[in-house]
């Protein structure tokens, strides 16, 4: 499993529901019912960048996970020669009825966390938070 910020799981779930707002209705028999996230296992790595992408022949979403390059944490073996940083990839085929699933639950999941300071967007803890954009 790999760490993604709310921020992104956000933004992804509001740009996957536009794509499926431009695309056919999910037929009632195609619904996946929408389950809990599972709880976060050994993190290989960060997420950076997250791409989409729509595949007409096949109906599918696709979504490019790619790693945050962490430079401080690099060792000699994470470079590749010619092209320097050579961060690691995920990438997941998904039907529209798995999409609408996966928009349920991460919708769900930023909800439940915590609130982001309306200054700097950071998350707030129940008492507050010391605000950079305040010092």
């Amino acid at each position: 499993s790999f760490k993604v910020e709310k921020q992104q799981i956000a933004a992804l779930c509001e740009y996957l529901d536009g794509i499926l707002t431009d695309l056919p209705a999910i037929h009632p028999g195609q619904f996946v019912a929408p389950t809990s996230a599972n709880p976060p296992l050994d993190m290989q790595w960060t997420v950076g960048g997250l791409a989409v992408a729509y595949e007409e022949d096949d109906d599918r979403l696709v979504i490019v996970a790619e790693e945050l390059a962490d430079f401080d944490e690099l060792s000699s073996e994470a470079f590749d020669e010619d092209f320097g940083f050579d961060p690691a990839t995920a990438r997941f085929r998904l039907s529209r009825a798995q999409v609408a699933a996966f928009i349920a639950v991460g919708n769900d999941l930023v909800r439940a966390g915590r609130p982001a300071c309306r200054l700097c967007g950071r998350p707030m803890d129940p008492g507050g938070h010391p605000c950079p954009r305040l010092n």
